[in-house]
């Protein structure tokens, strides 16, 4: 899930550009990806 702010910036649109990469990438064995949630609850 997504947490987008209530005023999103080019920052903000920049730096889920580069979150959004990693997901694109090919599968690859010996570099595994973790997702983490940092919302707070």
């Amino acid at each position: 899930m997504w947490c987008i702010p209530a005023q999103e910036d080019a920052a903000f649109v920049c730096q889920m550009e580069s979150v959004l990469e990693v997901y694109h990438r090919a599968f690859d064995e010996s570099y595994p990806v973790v997702c983490m949630d940092e919302t707070s609850v």
